[in-house]
């Protein structure tokens, strides 16, 4: 069984080639999921780059991609889907046995497995998935959504950690996953949301989401502070931007993905102004996927931040558009190529 599938050919930037792989079989605990849609993750660009994360991270050839909707075609023995449900992935596959998975904690499991490292790739027409990855769409959720549901799930996650005293709360960065966040702080708390990018396309998306505030990073000097900081950039200067705005005994929720180590004056800013900084990586296995389930059903709208959709086939302008750093979430339709 064939599918055509975006692969970073070579360990070097932008090896990136849309050519024919062939799947495996079908095995037990597994399903063949014929994809509709896929977005661009920033980890993608990192890995398209081959920056130095990437290169201690992974070994070319490299199957792309890890965000997707789609349907199931086939199913293997065993498990809760069948054969035409509509699906998106959770991306870290956990081993159920570990310290860390019995503390509830699989998606930081000492054995993690995580979507590309399987040898798997979202960037394809087909797919052959763990099912343990596998999650429900909503009905009435649309495909691009549905692609989504994985990046949402960490700003979910994020906001959850941020936001439970948070009277004012900023979201630094806003890409997709700030953006994400932004909307899920409106439909999950009562706090007052300043955005803060240097773009100033993302900061009327960011109001488009529900930001009180919109502003450049230049701009910060102007605002309170507040309760707690959502940071997504992954830069030095936005760290050290969100610790001068967050107040005595505030938080900070970090979910930006850095290329190189970051710097924290922890007696300055930890210590003596008793600044919380906490991590955000992935989404809880199960808890993050209800929660997120019922916001969308409630009416958590994020289509308008998905910001162009592209076919496959024009792989390079759609790398493009999320490498400007003026867009939202960009979209692979593979819908039509069925």
């Amino acid at each position: 069984m064939e599918t055509r599938s975006l692969v970073l050919a070579r360990p070097e930037r932008d090896a990136v080639e849309l050519m024919v792989r062939e799947l495996p079989a079908v095995g037990p605990g597994e399903a063949l999921v014929r994809i509709r849609k896929a977005g661009i993750c920033g980890t993608d660009l990192h890995i398209i780059g081959w920056n130095a994360w990437a290169q201690r991270a992974y070994r070319p050839p490299l199957a792309l991609g890890h965000e997707l909707c789609g349907d199931i075609v086939e199913i293997g023995a065993g498990g809760e889907f069948a054969v035409g449900d509509r699906v998106t992935a959770e991306t870290h596959l956990a081993c159920g046995t570990c310290d860390q998975c019995r503390r509830d904690r699989g998606h930081t499991c000492d054995n993690l497995k995580t979507f590309t490292r399987l040898g798997l790739g979202a960037f394809a027409d087909l797919a052959v998935i763990p099912v343990p990855l596998l999650r429900r769409v909503p009905a009435g959720v649309s495909d691009r959504v549905g692609a989504a549901m994985e990046p949402l799930g960490i700003a979910i996650r994020a906001v959850e950690a941020a936001a439970a005293e948070a009277d004012r709360l900023m979201v630094s960065g806003c890409g997709p996953i700030g953006l994400f966040a932004v909307a899920a702080a409106r439909a999950m708390t009562g706090a007052t949301i300043q955005a803060v990018d240097p773009s100033d396309a993302r900061l009327d998306l960011a109001r488009m989401a529900g930001a009180d505030i919109a502003c450049r990073p230049e701009a910060l000097g102007e605002l309170a502070a507040c309760d707690a900081v959502i940071e997504t950039s992954g830069v030095q200067g936005a760290l050290d931007a969100a610790f001068r705005q967050t107040r005595k005994g505030g938080r900070i929720v970090y979910c930006g993905l850095p290329s190189e180590p970051l710097s924290v004056d922890v007696t300055g800013q930890i210590v003596l102004r008793e600044v919380a900084l906490e991590g955000v990586y992935g989404r809880h296995l199960t808890r993050t996927w209800r929660t997120m389930s019922d916001l969308l059903e409630q009416g958590l709208d994020i289509e308008p931040l998905l910001t162009a959709e592209l076919p496959i086939e024009r792989f390079g302008e759609a790398l493009r558009l999320a490498r400007a750093g003026t867009h939202g979430k960009i979209v692979f339709d593979l819908s039509t190529s069925h």
